[in-house]
């Protein structure tokens, strides 16, 4: 017993490896990447970083600006402000404009929704300069799940305990 409990415990832990290895496709070119839409998932790797996926807000020949994907969460009227902002981000960061969507408004001051100011801009959004990206993948489209993982895994780890179970008095007494 105890080294079926042992067995699906390294399940457990081994499944998130198996499936987070699975979370990145094969690395796009530039041009490739200035072609996905607005929010696509992908996978980045910069200059002196460690891979992290985040969803793109706009790509031209010498930026990539995404959206990151740790908090602070947002409400949805201005995740969907920032990905609208589409051709905007250059005059954002290059000269400082603001840009307006409904009650959203998006500027180096912050994120502000209405009055109220929900984020510092650099908290929520990535400017990379195109010579500071290392490599961009299109996040691939597992349709495994780290959790449906650990359901088979324990299915087949219980399934061999019964036949143990079963087989095992026979075997020993044969």
């Amino acid at each position: 017993m105890r080294r079926v409990v042992a067995l699906v415990l390294i399940g457990a832990l081994i499944a998130p490896s198996v499936s987070a290895a699975q979370a990145e496709g094969k690395p796009i070119s530039w041009q490739e990447a200035k072609k996905l839409k607005a929010g696509t998932k992908i996978v980045l790797t910069i200059t002196g970083g460690q891979p992290v996926t985040e969803r793109i807000l706009f790509v031209n020949d010498s930026i990539l600006v995404t959206r990151k994907a740790a908090p602070p969460k947002l409400a949805e009227r201005v995740e969907k402000a920032l990905l609208d902002s589409g051709s905007w981000w250059p005059e954002v960061f290059d000269h400082g404009a603001t840009c307006k969507s409904g009650s959203v408004r998006v500027s180096l001051n912050g994120v502000f929704d209405g009055d109220r100011r929900v984020a510092d801009l650099m908290d929520v959004v990535r400017h990379t300069p195109r010579a500071d990206v290392l490599s961009v993948s299109e996040q691939a489209h597992s349709h495994v799940s780290g959790s449906k993982v650990v359901i088979v895994a324990v299915v087949v780890f219980v399934a061999i305990f019964v036949v143990r179970a079963i087989l095992g008095p026979m075997m020993e007494g044969g």
